[in-house]
């Protein structure tokens, strides 16, 4: 009795032993899930991030662009504008 009743002891424990191990493993692969979902988000963020700076900066070239292209013709258009005045001017002076 005595002899059956230390083995039964020893199963139990080895058999706590084998559950707590399980579940020290499952524990340890849920944490390591975790962070891999963590690592994963952190990165699609910072890419996210990264793609709206990138717009951003295209953006604003883009305007800068624009605006200078503007500018070029305006002054374009008033170099023309100040010639033909002067072309003007002299054919009239001419005509006198």
């Amino acid at each position: 009795e005595n002899q059956r009743r230390e083995n039964q002891r020893r199963e139990n424990q080895r058999r706590e032993n084998q559950r707590r191990e399980n579940q020290r493993r499952e524990n340890q692969r849920r944490e390591n899930q975790r962070r891999e979902n963590q690592r994963r988000e952190n990165q699609r963020r910072e890419n996210q991030r990264r793609e709206n700076q990138r717009r951003e900066n295209q953006r604003r070239e883009n305007q800068r662009r624009e605006n200078q292209r503007r500018e070029n013709q305006r002054r374009e258009n008033q170099r023309r504008e100040n010639q033909r005045r002067e072309n003007q001017r002299r054919e009239n002076q001419r005509r006198e």
